[in-house]
């Protein structure tokens, strides 16, 4: 899980639909009105408030408005405030709860994928703000890293200080909970 978020939540609710599983339908909906049927799809999504909440926390800046200027999307009134609130709100709890495991002194055990060697993760885009609550251009990607999984930059997927890290190479985040490769390295931990 993305503990700090994803970029690509961003990318995808405002320039492409990359999010894991739409790859997969978009490659089988190449039909006469594909462009129409992937605007409308894409309007969709911008509803789902779990998008937003997957956008990386207040802190992490990856939406260059110029190049000196970059910012956090959920600090803009781009947004609408029903869905940067309950992407906030979702964020704090996330906060509470690991202060709570940390009082706790629980071991929170974390696999994360930490470089793969064919797929690069997004992690900024040049943005283009089209006024209130109607949202960004995305002009295109300004920044990836190969620490990532395509999906999750590695930072965001490892958690904070206090986890038990325990990183894996080359595995593909749609199959990382059934991968023998991560429960290998799971039981390592364990």
């Amino acid at each position: 899980m993305p503990l700090e978020g994803a970029p690509l939540a961003f990318g995808a609710a405002y320039e492409k639909i990359s999010l894991p599983l739409f790859r997969e339908v978009f490659s089988l909906a190449r039909f006469k009105n594909h462009a129409t049927y992937n605007k409308h799809l894409l309007e969709c999504l911008q509803t789902f408030p779990s998008l937003y909440q997957l956008f990386p926390a207040q802190h992490i800046l990856y939406a260059h408005h110029s190049y000196s200027d970059v910012r956090n999307p959920l600090r803009d009134s781009q947004i609408p405030d029903r869905y940067r609130s309950s992407a906030l709100k979702c964020h704090e709890v996330l906060s509470r709860a690991d202060e709570i495991l940390v009082r706790a002194h629980t071991p929170v055990f974390t696999i994360y994928t930490e470089f793969h060697a064919s797929v690069e993760t997004e992690v900024g885009y040049r943005v283009e703000p089209l006024g209130v609550e109607r949202g960004y251009n995305v002009r295109e990607v300004y920044s990836r890293t190969r620490f990532g999984d395509g999906t999750v930059p590695m930072e965001s997927a490892a958690g904070g200080p206090n986890c038990l890290k325990k990183p894996v190479t080359n595995v593909d985040h749609a199959f990382m909970c059934n991968s023998e490769i991560v429960a290998t390295n799971l039981l390592g931990v364990l």
